[in-house]
């Protein structure tokens, strides 16, 4: 079994890999060269992404639509800050389209990384973000221990409808506060196409220096990265 994940801000990077430890098997980023080479040899992924806008995020339904899936069988596991939508559903209509046997489905919440909205700071404050991360990792182990049995969750796999809302939302650069360090380019998932392609990870946003960068709000209230939130 083999674990494929994306993760904008390390929420979804840290349960993969604490799967990946219980499990004994390998995870990897959709980020790293092998990861294609290592998916063609596997005949059981569980593929892990975080949940954008009640759906997958763009750049995670791009890297699927250009792998082959044929006869593979795919466990999906979603991170959300509130709700995981249809974002289960519709990607294992996308894999079953594409010639897989889905195996189930997980979805875990974890602490929300747009910080620059004050509404979604208000609904999901930061002082919980603890008791989430606890929860979320207690809940690991139990589908480890379910996986083992060959007993895989059906959760986000019975929604009658799968919803994903569509937005036209694009990250801002304030001039006035960026020094052009180039960090963000050089973090962003999509590297050389930063600037013209974006999935909304917040990746930039949480490591700006400057606190230059906003997307859904105009001012930086919580820069929020796993790593961060364990210091």
């Amino acid at each position: 079994m083999l674990i494929v994940y994306f993760s904008g801000t390390g929420n979804t990077r840290h349960l993969a890999k604490k799967l990946a430890a219980l499990l004994n098997c390998e995870s990897s980023s959709i980020e790293e060269k092998q990861t294609e080479v290592k998916l063609a040899q596997s005949a059981q992924v569980i593929l892990a992404y975080p949940v954008y806008f009640s759906g997958p995020p763009k750049i995670i339904s791009e890297f699927v639509e250009s792998q082959t899936w044929q006869n593979k069988q795919v466990f999906l596991l979603t991170t959300c800050g509130l709700m995981n939508g249809g974002a289960i559903k519709s990607m294992a209509e996308t894999l079953k389209a594409a010639g897989a046997a889905i195996l189930g489905g997980m979805s875990f919440q974890m602490p929300e990384n747009i910080g620059d909205n004050a509404l979604f700071m208000k609904v999901l404050p930061p002082s919980g973000n603890n008791k989430k991360i606890v929860k979320a990792e207690i809940g690991i182990e139990l589908l480890a221990a379910k996986i083992k049995r060959g007993d895989y969750p059906q959760k986000g796999l019975r929604m009658a409808v799968s919803t994903h809302v569509n937005s036209d939302v694009k990250m801002k650069i304030d001039e006035t506060k960026c020094n052009h360090c180039g960090l963000c380019k050089k973090l962003c998932p999509y590297q050389e196409e930063y600037g013209t392609k974006c999935t909304l990870c917040y990746r930039c946003y949480a490591n700006c220096p400057q606190q230059a960068i906003t997307g859904f709000g105009k001012k930086v209230v919580v820069q929020y990265t796993f790593e961060k939130e364990l210091e």
